[in-house]
């Protein structure tokens, strides 16, 4: 989690989301969502795992909100994505 982040190098989530974007040009949070959409991505393409093993791996845990969240950055819901490959 973010906060952990900021813990581990003791710096106030504040400063560490204007440094992260200062540097990274995004938000640490939608850094971290693109990170777990595109492991999701590869899991769905790799995989036979079910959408509720993939959401748990990546670190999701609501399925339904993984589902829009998905939808949101790809134009695809996770089914769609693993059909067309």
């Amino acid at each position: 989690s973010m906060t952990e982040i900021a813990d581990k190098f003791d710096i106030s989530m504040a400063l560490l989301n204007f440094n992260f974007k200062e540097t990274m040009d995004m938000k640490p949070n939608d850094y971290l969502m693109l990170l777990r959409i595109n492991k999701a991505k590869h899991l769905l393409s790799n995989t036979n795992s079910t959408l509720k093993d993939i959401c748990t791996a990546i670190g999701y845990i609501d399925v339904s909100s993984f589902i829009r969240k998905f939808k949101q950055y790809t134009g695809k819901t996770p089914i769609q994505y693993r059909q067309k490959i």
